[in-house]
């Protein structure tokens, strides 16, 4: 095959701005604002496109107590193509004492097709210019803990995902055309743990551990077609890091992941990162996969190998 077939030149343009505005009223702070934006794109297989977004957003925190705080809010959005839309949520907090918040939140969010799953098109590939908007309702609670160095935090949500835009193998000519799936609905538990050590934790060599772990359970509502991302997501994923301070105020960071997919092969990769803080800059070098393993995300797709990169940052404010 000819790689250059496949080539996509692509030049896109977004600009746009933001009004917002806080007062203190009802007992609370009162937010509120508008914002308005257009993206353009140029491209030799998507073709030229441009589209608009505005809408207006405003959300109410009242404090009813020292302890409780409650917070409602919405957002009513117009894109090109798609129509005004209201996306309401509230968040509900409670601290019985200072280490320690419990919390819940409910929230209606959308996603636009991004304009390669509307217009996109090669041999295998077929974008579809009436794909609809995805929709969701997330429901959330948790809990937040700090106990000297140690932190807590831990979330149970849901997910309920309407018209999830996804890629769909049309077995009759073997292309994958994108499409807007029924409904999946997914179930997750999250538990993050992070220690700040000290000199007589593991030899005083580590600074700080995170260990952060996510399960996610999908329910293939819809299952009579052969999805390419949205089914194929991750069941368990595992990180832990590991921060030294080196000589010369060099710190390094080491990360094992562990990844767990619905239908693929579980894999586990070990990166590092040296970083070196100097007054506005720093010059880092990472190295990925350190152990050169291979895996895959997307079916079909291997990921790469062991790979280094290093650079330059720059702090100008």
């Amino acid at each position: 095959s000819n790689p250059a077939f496949y080539k996509n030149n692509h030049t896109t343009n977004v600009y746009g701005g933001e009004l917002q505005a806080t007062t203190n009223v009802l007992g609370g702070t009162t937010s509120f604002g508008f914002e308005y934006s257009q993206d353009k794109i140029e491209s030799n297989n998507l073709g030229e496109h441009s589209r608009i977004k505005q809408g207006f957003f405003a959300e109410q925190l009242i404090r009813i107590s020292q302890q409780l705080n409650f917070s409602i809010g919405g957002f009513a959005h117009n894109y090109s193509n798609f129509g005004w839309n209201f996306w309401p949520g509230f968040d509900l907090s409670y601290s019985p004492i200072n280490s320690l918040k419990l919390f819940a939140n409910y929230g209606r969010a959308f996603r636009i097709p991004t304009y390669t799953e509307l217009y996109y098109n090669d041999p295998v590939t077929l974008g579809n210019a009436n794909l609809k908007q995805e929709e969701s309702t997330n429901y959330e609670i948790g809990v937040n803990y700090l106990w000297e160095s140690i932190k807590v935090n831990s979330t149970i949500f849901r997910k309920e995902g309407t018209n999830l835009i996804d890629w769909v193998l049309n077995e009759s000519n073997a292309i994958w055309i994108a499409d807007n799936i029924t409904k999946v609905n997914t179930t997750g538990f999250e538990l993050g743990l992070n220690f700040i050590l000290d000199d007589n934790d593991f030899y005083g060599i580590f600074s700080q551990l995170n260990i952060d772990y996510t399960y996610l359970n999908s329910d293939k509502i819809q299952t009579e077609f052969l999805s390419r991302y949205v089914l194929e997501h991750l069941r368990h994923d595992l990180s832990i890091s590991l921060f030294n301070n080196l000589p010369f105020e060099i710190n390094q960071s080491w990360t094992f992941n562990y990844e767990d997919r619905v239908s693929l092969k579980d894999h586990y990769t070990i990166d590092t990162k040296l970083m070196k803080q100097f007054s506005n800059f720093n010059v880092f070098i990472m190295a990925s996969n350190l152990l050169n393993k291979s895996y895959e995300e997307i079916p079909g797709v291997p990921l790469p190998g062991r790979w280094i990169i290093g650079g330059v940052r720059l702090n100008i404010l």
